[in-house]
């Protein structure tokens, strides 16, 4: 808590009141994982604090919008102080009992948020480590399974029609909820190229210390080497999340 109960008891009186009703921070919180990443993504957004509300609306996660109002609640005081000076009164030194009040409601609100946050970062970096081991072991290589002429699965990554399109559906994968068409195009093709830039380069090396050395201690790989899942292409910018599109609209 920020504060005491004896310091702030109207901050404890709300930080108690969202934490018990919070279903993330109480026991009968019982998210899978794609539940976990749509709350987190509620409450953090993107890259710029905003999330989808639908297709063609956005607006601001909750912590961001939380902590937008209370920057805004400091500078109403702040204008409050000024007119009070201008109009030849004391200036204040605290905030109005029903201003206080407020922040110490949205303090409790952006204290439990970030609870809840640090809740749901620590159950999916849990989920992680058990996860299906074949799922981009190779790196976004492009490498498809069919069934019936459907692919089914794409780099170990599990992949299913939503809506019309595939989508990546596996749950321990960086792309989940990432269109096929946006994965192949904006992941796997750039990757694949730097890749096989990479290897050009290591065999013009490796040629330019035979015809300098006779000899070259340059070993060309023959045959795809598993990656650290920390080396993997990000999520790229604008790219839609399908998953949360479509528990969005629900």
């Amino acid at each position: 808590m920020r504060y005491s109960t004896e310091a702030e008891p109207i901050y404890a009186e709300f930080y108690a009141k969202f934490k018990n009703a919070s279903d993330i921070l109480t026991p009968s919180g019982n998210l899978d994982k794609r539940g976990m990443q749509q709350e987190l993504y509620n409450l953090l957004g993107d890259d710029k604090g905003r999330i989808k509300v639908d297709q063609y609306t956005d607006g601001l996660a909750l912590i961001p919008d939380v902590e937008e109002q209370i920057r805004q609640l400091h500078w109403k005081y702040d204008e409050y102080c000024e007119r009070r000076d201008r109009e030849g009164y004391e200036r204040p030194s605290e905030m109005p009992p029903e201003m206080h009040n407020e922040l110490m409601k949205l303090q409790a609100r952006l204290d439990i948020y970030n609870l809840e946050k640090e809740a749901l970062e620590q159950q999916l970096s849990e989920i992680q480590s058990v996860e299906n081991p074949d799922c981009l072991k190779f790196g976004p290589v492009g490498s498809g399974q069919l069934r019936n002429g459907d692919l089914i699965e794409l780099d170990g990554q599990r992949v299913e029609r939503i809506n019309g399109k595939l989508v990546i559906t596996e749950p321990g994968s960086p792309y989940l909820g990432m269109a096929v068409v946006d994965y192949r195009k904006l992941v796997s093709d750039p990757w694949l190229k730097q890749q096989n830039d990479k290897l050009n380069a290591l065999i013009k090396q490796r040629q330019e210390e035979f015809k300098l050395k006779g000899f070259s201690d340059i070993v060309i790989p023959t045959r795809r080497r598993s990656i650290s899942k920390n080396d993997l292409p990000p999520w790229p910018e604008g790219v839609i999340n399908y998953l949360l599109v479509e528990s969005e609209s629900k």
